[in-house]
């Protein structure tokens, strides 16, 4: 059994990936099955695959793939993608090779619609999908048909999302802290108060909540009750150090990933 990890030793990554340099500006990362994870790169418009051994498999971006700043990224549990594609306000789903398969969502902010995606998670039968202009969640089944809203006239400017193991959706809100509602939409509270910029967002096995900071460049952890243990990173360019972590993701031997935009993800 994989054994809780102390965060408050965190300090130094014990690998880089960057892609010899070619990563432009990493920002949403995900694992699915078997160790793989996927990343989006905003500025170069596409997605990276990698295996359980962080070896770059593939890249993907173009045909009715092609994207406009990609951000947040999912797996579910088939091992397919779901990629925000945010300039173009939809979301695109994908085989893990890379094969396009549906989208939804268009510009605007009606049922269905989308306007500022940025985060998603996708849990069971459902994808959640962060819309920060918007002020909310939108819940879509798996076959991209519209399920319901969360948040609407509660949240500011919603961009990371991750469901906990006892199924609450936690919402990281750039300007108020994490907000934690119940699958249908009941709020349930909020916390991290005192976050500068939360926008990156995840749990790892054993509960605790990883908040990246884009303003402190730092990723706090708070436990599953939403006290806050312990902070890691500063601004600037060195190992443990962060500009703007955007994506964070946990692996299955716990393992932290977080995206950075000197064009790397750093893995402690």
């Amino acid at each position: 059994m994989v054994q809780p990890r102390d965060y408050k030793a965190v300090d130094k990554p014990k690998k880089i990936v960057n892609d010899d340099g070619n990563m432009g500006k990493p920002w949403g990362i995900a694992f699915g099955k078997d160790g793989v994870w996927a990343m989006t790169d905003s500025s170069n418009h596409c997605v990276y695959i990698f295996d359980s051994q962080d070896r770059l498999i593939r890249k993907f971006g173009t045909g009715n793939g092609l994207f406009y700043n990609p951000r947040g990224i999912s797996f579910d549990a088939n091992n397919c993608l779901y990629v925000v594609d945010g300039d173009n306000n939809r979301v695109q789903k994908f085989d893990v090779y890379g094969k396009y398969m549906l989208q939804f969502g268009h510009c605007g902010s009606g049922s269905g619609q989308l306007y500022d995606p940025i985060g998603i998670v996708v849990h069971n039968d459902k994808v959640f999908v962060a819309e920060g202009s918007n002020r909310r969640v939108s819940v879509f089944h798996l076959n991209a048909q519209f399920s319901h809203v969360i948040g609407s006239g509660q949240l500011s400017n919603p961009w990371g999302v991750a469901v906990t193991s006892n199924d609450q959706l936690l919402v990281a809100d750039f300007n108020s802290g994490i907000f934690r509602f119940t699958l249908d939409g009941t709020y349930v509270d909020t916390f991290g108060d005192g976050l500068s910029w939360a926008n990156a967002l995840t749990t790892d096995i054993h509960g605790f909540i990883l908040v990246g900071e884009q303003r402190s460049h730092c990723v706090s952890v708070f436990d599953k009750d939403g006290v806050f243990v312990h902070s890691f990173g500063s601004y600037g360019s060195a190992e443990g150090q962060f500009s703007c972590p955007r994506g964070i993701a946990v692996s299955p031997n716990n393992d932290v990933y977080v995206t950075d935009h000197y064009k790397r993800v750093q893995i402690f």
